[in-house]
């Protein structure tokens, strides 16, 4: 089984790859990787609101939620992270930081941001061909000329 999660989503898949060695590979898509909002917010309420909560997420940036605290469980042959490197909503930092925690598991850092990140024509098929190496022989690694960063078939 693999997983592909995009933002909360990838958040989700980062998480199960750190606790179920089950899954063959895990996509995670401009993955949310901590607890902390630290998107600006025009709106005052929804801005206090978060403000509010600030506490509580700091603290859960301490425990696993926080999947640079956190350690795969899988291969890291079997993780893709994919960054949009215009992205300010997830942030670039957070995906960077992460992907040095994890060992530097293959990136792809497409010129898109958070959404645009989702629309990239022929990423979909890219990451099936991706996934379905893994799936069949979970501990296969794709050729290098299948991990160029801007090829798509």
């Amino acid at each position: 089984m693999g997983l592909v999660g995009f933002s909360q989503g990838g958040w989700l898949a980062g998480l199960t790859a750190c606790s179920d060695a089950r899954i063959a590979c895990a996509v995670l898509t401009v993955p949310r990787v901590g607890m902390r909002c630290s998107q600006p917010v025009v709106w005052r309420r929804v801005r206090e609101a978060l403000q509010a909560l600030r506490p509580a997420q700091e603290a859960m940036d301490t425990t696993r939620l926080n999947l640079i605290l956190s350690t795969p469980v899988i291969p890291k042959e079997n993780i893709l992270l994919i960054e949009g490197i215009h992205d300010l909503f997830a942030g670039r930092q957070p995906i960077e930081d992460l992907w040095q925690k994890w060992e530097q598991p293959e990136i792809w850092r497409l010129p898109h941001g958070h959404v645009s990140a989702q629309l990239v024509l022929g990423l979909m098929g890219r990451v099936l061909r991706w996934l379905a190496p893994r799936l069949n022989n979970p501990t296969i690694r794709m050729q290098k000329n299948d991990r160029a960063p801007g090829k798509f078939h």
